[in-house]
């Protein structure tokens, strides 16, 4: 999604259009904070992690 948003809307009206990673390129990119959108990156790295773990744990404890 984030070529379309990009291409299109740059965001859109207020942000309506934002995710969380066209916003993490605004913020390194755009305003030029590299620090603060790395730790963004990281945060969403370990949510999508922790999720993905909890998915398998809750899909084996189905299969058997």
């Amino acid at each position: 999604m984030f070529g379309a948003i990009y291409v299109m809307t740059n965001g859109g009206p207020l942000g309506s259009t934002e995710t969380i990673v066209f916003q993490m390129y605004q913020t390194a990119f755009g305003y030029t904070e590299f620090g603060y959108a790395a730790a963004m990156s990281t945060i969403l790295f370990v949510t999508i992690l922790l999720f993905s773990i909890v998915g398998t744990k809750i899909m084996r404890r189905g299969q058997s």
